[in-house]
This record gives structure tokens, C-alpha cells and sequence, in this order.
């Protein structure tokens, strides 16, 4: 099985899944509740993200004056835009997902697995890098 069909499998079941968890929090807690936590989390969620964001702008920007590259900074950036991407998605699971990301020592733990998968993948020569300096 080829990798998109991977993918599309595992996006079906998560939507299954989502879709799943809402029938039983509507169940519960009633059809207009559970649209408005819902709602309530899109926007909380885009708030966060919003304020977390400003926040990893100004540390990109402060790195980038004193000459540093700011890779933390953008791992750290991406992890939000990904958080972001899970909370404006509606349901719950997604939503636990998401509050998840928002704590640092977490993001921490994704930066620094994500940054050895990079180095170890630039070592064996799978990534490379060009200057456009020509252009």
C-alpha cells in the first residue's frame, strides 16, 4: 500500500473518529451545546494561536538581530500553525490534540525529535539544501 492511500485511510478514520466523539458529546449534553463548545473552541483556539504566534515572532525577530538562526523559533512556529490548523478543525479529538501542542515542554519534546529526524536525514545525504544567491 502506497503512502497516500496511508494517508487518506488515516485522515477517513480520524474524521470517523471526530464525527463519532460529537454524536456522543451531542448525546449527552444536547444539539446547541455541543455546536456552541464547539464554536467556543474555534475561537479560543484562533485566539491562542494569535497570541502564541505574536509571541514566536518576536523571538524569531530577536534571534535574527543578534545573527542567529532562529530554528527553534520556527519549529515552534510550525507546531502552532499545526495547532491552529487541529483547533479551527471541528470536534474534540482534534481539540484535546491541539490544547496538547499548546504546552511548551511538548512542543519542546516535538522540536527536538523533529530536528534529529532532519539531521539524521541530511547525513545520509536524503536532504540538501541550495543557495539562491544567484538569483
Amino acid at each position: 500500500m502506497d503512502m497516500f492511500r496511508k494517508s487518506l485511510i488515516a485522515v477517513l478514520l480520524f474524521v470517523l473518529a471526530e464525527i463519532c466523539v460529537i454524536l456522543l458529546v451531542e448525546h449527552y449534553i444536547g444539539s446547541l451545546n455541543t455546536f456552541l463548545l464547539i464554536l467556543l473552541s474555534f475561537f479560543i483556539g484562533i485566539w491562542l494561536v494569535i497570541w502564541q504566534g505574536v509571541s514566536i515572532f518576536k523571538k524569531i525577530f530577536a534571534a535574527l538581530s543578534k545573527r542567529q538562526l532562529p530554528e527553534d523559533q520556527l519549529l515552534d512556529g510550525a507546531c502552532l500553525l499545526f495547532t491552529g490548523f487541529l483547533l479551527a478543525f471541528p470536534g474534540f479529538i482534534s481539540d484535546v490534540i491541539g490544547i496538547v501542542l499548546f504546552v511548551p515542554y511538548i512542543r519542546a519534546l516535538i522540536r527536538n525529535r523533529v530536528k534529529r529526524w532532519l539531521r539524521k536525514r541530511m547525513l545520509r545525504g536524503r536532504y540538501f539544501f541550495t543557495s539562491f544567491r544567484k538569483w
